[in-house]
């Protein structure tokens, strides 16, 4: 029976996929989308096999992450990235409206 840090989820919270289509890679924790959007339906078997595909990267690639702290900032700036489209497109839309009510005068 594997253990608990064979098929523990290697996310990091910081998901920044690689731009090679659908099947990108994430550039935190190496897994595939597929991988990501699947964890909780993989089996222990498939779960360790993606551990140990991914770990070694991982641990290659952590002195150039930089500290916790950095992370932490890197998540809420995409946290916030992610809330400013939101408000762009509600502004667009009323933009739209606002122009749609002048020319129904």
């Amino acid at each position: 029976m594997p253990d608990d840090h064979s098929t523990k989820n290697p996310c990091v919270k910081v998901c920044k996929f690689s731009t090679s289509g659908d099947t990108g890679v994430c550039r935190a924790c190496f897994r595939t989308r597929y991988e990501v959007r699947h964890w909780k339906r993989l089996s222990d078997p498939e779960r360790t096999a993606v551990n140990q595909r991914v770990r070694p990267l991982m641990e290659a690639e952590a002195p150039a992450r930089g500290p916790k702290k950095l992370r932490k900032v890197e998540k809420r700036i995409a946290k916030l990235e992610r809330r400013l489209c939101r408000l762009e497109e509600e502004r667009r839309a009323l933009l739209a409206q606002a122009a749609e009510g002048r020319s129904n005068r």
